[in-house]
Protein backbone atom coordinates (compact mmCIF):
# COMPACT_ATOMS: atom_id res chain seq x y z
CA UNK A 1 0.00 0.00 0.00
CA UNK A 2 3.00 2.10 0.54
CA UNK A 3 4.53 1.21 -3.05
CA UNK A 4 3.97 3.35 -5.77
CA UNK A 5 3.96 0.15 -7.84
CA UNK A 6 0.27 -0.85 -8.36
CA UNK A 7 -0.69 -4.26 -6.11
CA UNK A 8 -2.58 -7.87 -6.88
CA UNK A 9 -4.77 -9.80 -4.08
CA UNK A 10 -5.80 -12.49 -4.98
CA UNK A 11 -8.52 -13.90 -2.53
CA UNK A 12 -10.61 -17.10 -3.49
CA UNK A 13 -12.91 -17.38 0.05
CA UNK A 14 -13.74 -21.40 0.69
CA UNK A 15 -17.61 -20.47 1.40
CA UNK A 16 -20.03 -21.10 0.29
CA UNK A 17 -18.48 -24.67 -0.83
CA UNK A 18 -19.36 -27.71 0.98
CA UNK A 19 -18.70 -28.49 3.52
CA UNK A 20 -21.39 -25.82 5.11
CA UNK A 21 -19.44 -24.98 8.20
CA UNK A 22 -21.33 -21.66 9.75
CA UNK A 23 -20.84 -20.10 12.70
CA UNK A 24 -23.25 -21.22 15.21
CA UNK A 25 -24.27 -18.06 16.43
CA UNK A 26 -25.14 -16.90 12.59
CA UNK A 27 -27.14 -20.39 12.38
CA UNK A 28 -29.30 -19.01 15.12
CA UNK A 29 -29.47 -15.64 13.71
CA UNK A 30 -30.92 -17.13 10.52
CA UNK A 31 -32.85 -19.60 12.02
CA UNK A 32 -35.17 -16.95 14.22
CA UNK A 33 -35.80 -14.79 10.56
CA UNK A 34 -39.86 -14.49 10.49
CA UNK A 35 -39.50 -14.53 6.71
CA UNK A 36 -36.99 -17.36 6.21
CA UNK A 37 -37.53 -19.44 3.06
CA UNK A 38 -39.96 -16.89 1.69
CA UNK A 39 -37.74 -17.17 -1.67
CA UNK A 40 -36.93 -20.44 -1.53
CA UNK A 41 -33.74 -19.91 0.61
CA UNK A 42 -34.48 -21.51 3.65
CA UNK A 43 -31.20 -23.21 5.43
CA UNK A 44 -29.83 -20.97 7.99
CA UNK A 45 -26.36 -23.00 8.13
CA UNK A 46 -26.52 -21.70 4.44
CA UNK A 47 -27.24 -18.41 4.68
CA UNK A 48 -24.56 -18.51 8.12
CA UNK A 49 -21.88 -19.14 5.50
CA UNK A 50 -23.40 -16.33 3.22
CA UNK A 51 -22.75 -13.75 6.41
CA UNK A 52 -19.53 -14.93 7.40
CA UNK A 53 -17.81 -14.60 3.83
CA UNK A 54 -19.61 -10.62 3.75
CA UNK A 55 -18.19 -10.70 7.12
CA UNK A 56 -14.68 -11.33 5.64
CA UNK A 57 -15.36 -8.99 2.53
CA UNK A 58 -15.95 -6.14 4.85
CA UNK A 59 -13.10 -6.88 6.80
CA UNK A 60 -10.92 -6.45 3.41
CA UNK A 61 -12.60 -3.02 2.37
CA UNK A 62 -12.48 -1.80 6.39
CA UNK A 63 -8.91 -2.86 5.75
CA UNK A 64 -8.65 -0.23 2.82
CA UNK A 65 -10.00 2.24 4.04
CA UNK A 66 -7.78 2.42 6.92
CA UNK A 67 -4.16 2.21 4.73
CA UNK A 68 -6.41 5.17 2.95
CA UNK A 69 -6.65 3.76 -0.55
CA UNK A 70 -10.07 3.13 -0.81
CA UNK A 71 -10.49 5.49 -3.75
CA UNK A 72 -7.36 4.38 -5.44
CA UNK A 73 -7.96 0.22 -5.39
CA UNK A 74 -10.36 -1.59 -7.77
CA UNK A 75 -12.26 -4.50 -5.63
CA UNK A 76 -13.96 -7.25 -8.22
CA UNK A 77 -16.15 -9.73 -6.73
CA UNK A 78 -17.16 -12.98 -8.70
CA UNK A 79 -18.73 -16.25 -7.95
CA UNK A 80 -17.03 -19.12 -10.03
CA UNK A 81 -20.26 -20.92 -10.43
CA UNK A 82 -24.30 -20.70 -10.05
CA UNK A 83 -25.56 -22.17 -6.55
CA UNK A 84 -25.87 -25.76 -6.14
CA UNK A 85 -29.62 -26.38 -7.69
CA UNK A 86 -30.86 -28.50 -4.95
CA UNK A 87 -34.50 -27.60 -2.88
CA UNK A 88 -32.18 -28.46 0.95
CA UNK A 89 -29.77 -25.84 0.33
CA UNK A 90 -30.84 -22.79 -1.69
CA UNK A 91 -32.78 -22.15 -4.78
CA UNK A 92 -31.16 -20.15 -8.03
CA UNK A 93 -34.89 -19.51 -9.21
CA UNK A 94 -35.83 -17.97 -11.86
CA UNK A 95 -32.44 -19.46 -13.10
CA UNK A 96 -32.77 -23.06 -14.45
CA UNK A 97 -30.46 -25.72 -13.04
CA UNK A 98 -27.56 -24.93 -10.91
CA UNK A 99 -23.84 -25.62 -10.56
CA UNK A 100 -21.94 -28.06 -13.20
CA UNK A 101 -24.74 -27.12 -15.75
CA UNK A 102 -24.50 -24.77 -18.87
CA UNK A 103 -27.77 -23.54 -18.16
CA UNK A 104 -28.15 -20.03 -16.67
CA UNK A 105 -28.27 -21.24 -13.07
CA UNK A 106 -24.69 -22.60 -13.64
CA UNK A 107 -23.03 -20.15 -15.18
CA UNK A 108 -24.59 -16.73 -14.47
CA UNK A 109 -23.16 -15.43 -11.27
CA UNK A 110 -22.53 -12.04 -9.19
CA UNK A 111 -19.86 -10.15 -10.72
CA UNK A 112 -19.61 -6.62 -8.42
CA UNK A 113 -16.49 -4.04 -8.97
CA UNK A 114 -15.93 -1.07 -6.57
CA UNK A 115 -13.48 1.49 -7.93
CA UNK A 116 -15.03 5.32 -6.47
CA UNK A 117 -14.63 8.22 -8.48
CA UNK A 118 -14.33 5.44 -11.53
CA UNK A 119 -17.77 3.27 -10.68
CA UNK A 120 -21.26 4.89 -9.56
CA UNK A 121 -22.54 3.43 -6.79
CA UNK A 122 -25.30 1.41 -7.09
CA UNK A 123 -25.26 1.43 -10.99
CA UNK A 124 -26.58 -1.83 -13.12
CA UNK A 125 -24.82 -2.98 -16.05
CA UNK A 126 -27.08 -5.89 -17.80
CA UNK A 127 -24.18 -6.73 -20.54
CA UNK A 128 -23.06 -10.03 -20.69
CA UNK A 129 -19.65 -10.60 -20.04
CA UNK A 130 -17.16 -13.38 -18.72
CA UNK A 131 -14.78 -14.03 -16.77
CA UNK A 132 -11.96 -13.94 -19.01
CA UNK A 133 -12.09 -10.25 -18.95
CA UNK A 134 -10.85 -9.85 -15.38
CA UNK A 135 -7.16 -10.21 -16.25
CA UNK A 136 -6.96 -7.52 -19.15
CA UNK A 137 -9.52 -5.50 -17.07
CA UNK A 138 -6.69 -5.37 -13.99
CA UNK A 139 -3.77 -4.89 -16.79
CA UNK A 140 -5.73 -1.51 -17.88
CA UNK A 141 -6.59 -0.64 -14.72
CA UNK A 142 -2.63 -0.43 -13.67
CA UNK A 143 -1.94 1.57 -16.73
CA UNK A 144 -0.31 -1.17 -18.62
CA UNK A 145 -2.98 -1.38 -21.72
CA UNK A 146 0.33 -1.44 -23.92
CA UNK A 147 1.14 -4.85 -22.80
CA UNK A 148 -2.70 -6.47 -23.81
CA UNK A 149 -1.62 -5.22 -27.68
CA UNK A 150 1.36 -8.08 -27.69
CA UNK A 151 -1.71 -10.87 -25.95
CA UNK A 152 -3.88 -13.38 -27.44
CA UNK A 153 -6.95 -13.13 -25.01
CA UNK A 154 -10.71 -14.26 -24.92
CA UNK A 155 -10.98 -11.44 -22.48
CA UNK A 156 -11.27 -8.02 -23.16
CA UNK A 157 -11.36 -4.70 -20.69
CA UNK A 158 -14.55 -3.99 -18.72
CA UNK A 159 -13.31 -0.31 -18.04
CA UNK A 160 -15.46 1.05 -20.88
CA UNK A 161 -18.94 -0.54 -19.06
CA UNK A 162 -17.62 1.17 -15.39
CA UNK A 163 -18.34 4.81 -17.30
CA UNK A 164 -21.15 3.20 -19.72
CA UNK A 165 -22.83 0.43 -18.29
CA UNK A 166 -25.39 0.20 -21.45
CA UNK A 167 -22.26 -0.12 -23.69
CA UNK A 168 -23.83 2.56 -25.78
CA UNK A 169 -20.71 3.74 -27.19
CA UNK A 170 -19.86 -0.41 -27.92
CA UNK A 171 -16.78 0.20 -26.64
CA UNK A 172 -16.78 -3.12 -24.96
CA UNK A 173 -17.30 -5.29 -28.31
CA UNK A 174 -17.55 -8.95 -27.04
CA UNK A 175 -20.96 -10.71 -28.64
CA UNK A 176 -20.15 -14.25 -28.54
CA UNK A 177 -19.48 -16.60 -25.25
CA UNK A 178 -18.58 -20.80 -25.18
CA UNK A 179 -18.70 -23.21 -22.28
CA UNK A 180 -17.15 -26.52 -22.69
CA UNK A 181 -17.69 -29.28 -20.57
CA UNK A 182 -16.69 -32.69 -21.88
CA UNK A 183 -16.93 -35.21 -18.72
CA UNK A 184 -20.08 -36.89 -18.38
CA UNK A 185 -21.54 -40.18 -17.39
CA UNK A 186 -23.94 -41.70 -14.54
CA UNK A 187 -24.39 -40.16 -10.98
CA UNK A 188 -25.05 -41.76 -8.28
CA UNK A 189 -28.15 -42.02 -8.28
CA UNK A 190 -27.90 -43.43 -12.19
CA UNK A 191 -29.12 -40.27 -14.31
CA UNK A 192 -27.33 -40.29 -17.18
CA UNK A 193 -25.57 -36.86 -17.61
CA UNK A 194 -23.44 -36.57 -21.43
CA UNK A 195 -20.46 -34.12 -21.77
CA UNK A 196 -21.98 -30.80 -23.14
CA UNK A 197 -21.02 -27.49 -24.53
CA UNK A 198 -22.69 -24.45 -25.73
CA UNK A 199 -22.46 -20.80 -26.95
CA UNK A 200 -24.39 -17.45 -26.44
CA UNK A 201 -24.66 -14.38 -29.07
CA UNK A 202 -26.67 -11.49 -28.40
CA UNK A 203 -29.36 -13.05 -26.72
CA UNK A 204 -29.29 -16.50 -28.00
CA UNK A 205 -28.47 -19.40 -26.36
CA UNK A 206 -26.86 -22.40 -27.58
CA UNK A 207 -26.56 -26.14 -25.61
CA UNK A 208 -25.29 -28.67 -27.52
CA UNK A 209 -25.34 -32.38 -25.60
CA UNK A 210 -22.47 -34.72 -26.72
CA UNK A 211 -25.12 -37.58 -27.19
CA UNK A 212 -26.34 -35.49 -30.28
CA UNK A 213 -28.82 -32.67 -29.12
CA UNK A 214 -29.52 -29.18 -29.27
CA UNK A 215 -31.51 -26.78 -27.02
CA UNK A 216 -31.88 -22.82 -28.39
CA UNK A 217 -33.51 -20.24 -26.09
CA UNK A 218 -33.73 -16.34 -26.15
CA UNK A 219 -32.77 -15.09 -22.91
CA UNK A 220 -34.40 -11.67 -23.15
CA UNK A 221 -37.83 -13.22 -22.82
CA UNK A 222 -36.93 -16.93 -21.78
CA UNK A 223 -34.67 -16.40 -19.02
CA UNK A 224 -35.73 -19.42 -17.37
CA UNK A 225 -34.84 -21.54 -20.49
CA UNK A 226 -38.25 -23.20 -20.95
CA UNK A 227 -39.01 -22.68 -23.97
CA UNK A 228 -36.93 -24.95 -26.80
CA UNK A 229 -36.57 -23.32 -30.22
CA UNK A 230 -34.67 -25.73 -31.95
CA UNK A 231 -38.13 -26.65 -34.11
CA UNK A 232 -39.20 -23.46 -34.62
CA UNK A 233 -35.40 -21.88 -35.65
CA UNK A 234 -33.54 -25.42 -37.15
CA UNK A 235 -31.63 -22.55 -39.06
CA UNK A 236 -30.43 -20.41 -36.43
CA UNK A 237 -29.88 -23.40 -34.18
CA UNK A 238 -27.62 -24.82 -37.07
CA UNK A 239 -25.83 -21.50 -37.40
CA UNK A 240 -24.72 -21.11 -33.84
CA UNK A 241 -23.67 -25.19 -34.02
CA UNK A 242 -21.29 -24.16 -37.03
CA UNK A 243 -20.12 -21.62 -34.82
CA UNK A 244 -19.64 -23.49 -31.92
CA UNK A 245 -18.58 -26.48 -33.43
CA UNK A 246 -15.78 -23.94 -35.20
CA UNK A 247 -14.62 -22.52 -31.70
CA UNK A 248 -14.35 -26.56 -30.07
CA UNK A 249 -12.25 -27.27 -33.28
CA UNK A 250 -9.82 -24.07 -33.15
CA UNK A 251 -9.72 -23.87 -29.21
CA UNK A 252 -10.49 -27.47 -27.22
CA UNK A 253 -7.29 -30.06 -27.35
CA UNK A 254 -8.69 -33.24 -29.10
CA UNK A 255 -8.79 -35.46 -26.12
CA UNK A 256 -11.15 -33.23 -24.59
CA UNK A 257 -13.40 -33.22 -27.87
CA UNK A 258 -16.37 -35.90 -27.80
CA UNK A 259 -15.02 -38.63 -30.28
CA UNK A 260 -17.05 -41.35 -31.77
CA UNK A 261 -16.96 -44.76 -30.54
CA UNK A 262 -16.04 -47.91 -32.72
CA UNK A 263 -17.86 -50.04 -30.04
CA UNK A 264 -21.04 -48.55 -29.91
CA UNK A 265 -24.00 -50.59 -29.77
CA UNK A 266 -27.58 -49.04 -30.91
CA UNK A 267 -28.88 -51.92 -28.96
CA UNK A 268 -27.05 -51.66 -26.15
CA UNK A 269 -27.74 -47.92 -26.25
CA UNK A 270 -31.29 -48.95 -26.14
CA UNK A 271 -31.13 -50.82 -22.64
CA UNK A 272 -29.29 -47.78 -21.43
CA UNK A 273 -30.30 -44.60 -19.45
CA UNK A 274 -29.12 -42.24 -22.87
CA UNK A 275 -30.74 -41.58 -25.29
CA UNK A 276 -29.81 -42.80 -29.16
CA UNK A 277 -26.92 -41.22 -29.93
CA UNK A 278 -26.36 -38.85 -33.35
CA UNK A 279 -23.48 -37.60 -35.18
CA UNK A 280 -24.98 -34.04 -35.29
CA UNK A 281 -21.20 -32.92 -37.08
CA UNK A 282 -22.08 -35.19 -40.00
CA UNK A 283 -25.76 -34.76 -39.89
CA UNK A 284 -25.70 -30.96 -39.72
CA UNK A 285 -22.81 -29.84 -41.17
CA UNK A 286 -21.72 -32.75 -43.28
CA UNK A 287 -18.48 -32.86 -41.12
CA UNK A 288 -16.49 -36.10 -39.82
CA UNK A 289 -16.51 -37.06 -36.45
CA UNK A 290 -12.82 -38.19 -34.80
CA UNK A 291 -13.21 -41.86 -34.06
CA UNK A 292 -11.90 -43.54 -30.72
CA UNK A 293 -8.79 -45.73 -31.27
CA UNK A 294 -9.73 -49.24 -32.44
CA UNK A 295 -11.12 -51.50 -30.15
CA UNK A 296 -7.14 -52.83 -29.43
CA UNK A 297 -5.77 -50.08 -29.14
CA UNK A 298 -8.06 -48.96 -26.51
CA UNK A 299 -7.96 -52.55 -24.52
CA UNK A 300 -6.31 -51.67 -20.75
CA UNK A 301 -2.70 -52.13 -20.43
CA UNK A 302 -1.99 -55.39 -18.31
Amino acid sequence: AESAKPFFLYFPHFAVHGPREAKPEDIVHFSKKPNRGWNGHSSSEYAGVLRGLDNSVGEILNALGELGITENTLVIFMSDNGGIDREDVTSNAPLRAGKASKYEGGIRVPLIVRWPGKTTAGSICDVPVDCNDIFPTILAAAGQDADLASLELDGESLLPLFVDPKNSSERYSRKSFFWHAPFGGLDKKGKYSPGHSAMRKGNYKLLFDHQGYLELYELSSDLSEANNLVDQMPEKAKQLFAELIGWLDATVADRYMPRSNPLYSSDANAASAAPPYRDLRRELLGMETATLDTPAAIAPTP
